[in-house]
């Protein structure tokens, strides 16, 4: 065995011990796959690829009396291209804001719904592409 191989034998053992693991996005977790069920996902870039956020809406819901998350102490505020819900239940919808504080704008519009099991591989085409920076759970669970 060359000198490389052995040291990438002893790094591959250190991370065993430890107990660490290293993923890579495949094609194959695109997309819903690549979100637990009954969470929320959003991706830094489209068709589901960069720096994944994940949550569930039921703590979302049951933490804040307004059902409002803020993204600005995450590394995906105002960067989120694309989405995904793995939640089937009836009548689920998420509700993303451009503004903080769950927000609407005067003319409340400022939002974009996201409806039960769903997702969207770029935002580019809604006018929302990398501009969310709250997350509502109206209705829950």
């Amino acid at each position: 065995m060359t000198f490389l191989g052995k040291i990438g034998a002893l790094i591959g053992a250190a991370l065993l011990v430890v107990g660490f693991t290293v993923a890579t996005p495949s094609a194959a977790l695109a997309g819903r796959s690549a979100c637990p069920q009954g969470a929320v996902c959003g991706w830094n870039d489209s068709n589901w690829q960069g720096t994944q956020i994940t949550f569930w809406p039921s703590d979302i819901y049951q933490a804040t009396p307004s059902h409002c998350m803020n993204f600005d102490r995450t590394a995906s505020q105002d960067k989120i291209s694309s989405l995904a819900s793995y939640n089937g239940a009836p009548g689920f919808v998420i509700r993303f804001f451009v503004d903080i504080n769950c927000y609407a704008g005067p003319q409340n519009t400022a939002y974009y719904d996201l409806y039960g099991t769903n997702q969207v591989a770029n935002l580019a085409g809604t006018g929302f592409n990398d501009t969310f920076s709250s997350v509502m759970v109206p209705n829950c669970c």
